[in-house]
């Protein structure tokens, strides 16, 4: 999904999180779009389809999905922002990596998980190939996320794989970081996010914590605060880069 909308010199990707939707998105679609931001939404592989087949895809592919974002997206601006919200936090990271990106803005991203039954999962998954659903864990009750109504359990496999990716990769990372963290989040621990602000290699970084919302924020009661603190710091990155190529 793309905006047609937009200053040439700034442009964010906005990735969605682990068995949701890039309706997750819809809201910083709207608010990035109308500040004059180019702005893509990718659907990530084995999403808005069936649990069934996103058992069949590989964090590779996830991968694979945001460095293809990041293409198109450089034929339109030279200042990429990633954006990404639990999982699409992690891949946001990770992508940062790419030489084209000016910075990442991660909310709840997965890098720790404390859940010690997830130590099971790699041989768990071929006798159970879902487990209960993590989504629409939002303190609004008037907003629902749509995902799928099951974990299912190879994907979730791929996920702590990528989660483990990211922990390695930290001391990798230089780009400039927006860390989010809610709270009250009960799909990952806060250590997830203290983890990764304390051991990221950028020395410009910054971690500001959600207090009224749940996991998925983007949909939930601080959403503003996140939006509005995502512009100004893409605003003051791009500014930096142009005063400082």
């Amino acid at each position: 999904t793309l905006s047609n909308i937009g200053d040439k010199n700034l442009g964010i990707i906005l990735i969605h999180g682990f068995t949701s939707t890039t309706k997750s998105m819809s809201y910083p679609f709207d608010f990035f779009a109308k500040n004059g931001i180019h702005v893509e939404a990718p659907s990530l592989s084995g999403h808005g389809s069936t649990w069934q087949e996103m058992n069949k895809v590989s964090y590779q592919e996830w991968m694979s999905d945001v460095k293809k974002s990041i293409k198109k997206l450089s034929n339109r601006t030279d200042n990429i922002f990633l954006f990404g919200l639990s999982m699409g936090g992690t891949l946001a990271l990770l992508n940062s990596l790419e030489k084209e990106i000016s910075g990442v803005i991660a909310i709840n991203n997965a890098c720790i998980f404390k859940d010690f039954r997830l130590l099971f999962l790699p041989f768990l998954k071929y006798f159970l190939l879902s487990l209960p659903a993590v989504a629409s864990d939002i303190k609004d009750n008037s907003e629902t996320e749509i995902a799928y109504d099951k974990t299912p359990s190879f994907a979730l496999h791929e996920l702590l794989k990528l989660a483990k990716l990211l922990k390695n990769n930290l001391h990798k990372i230089k780009k400039p970081v927006l860390l989010f963290k809610s709270i009250d989040d009960h799909v990952i621990p806060l250590i997830s996010s203290v983890y990764t602000f304390d051991n990221i290699g950028s020395s410009d970084k910054q971690l500001i914590y959600l207090k009224n919302s749940f996991h998925v924020a983007t949909q939930d009661f601080d959403r503003n605060v996140i939006f509005q603190k995502s512009l100004e710091f893409i605003r003051k990155e791009s500014t930096k880069k142009m005063l400082y190529p």
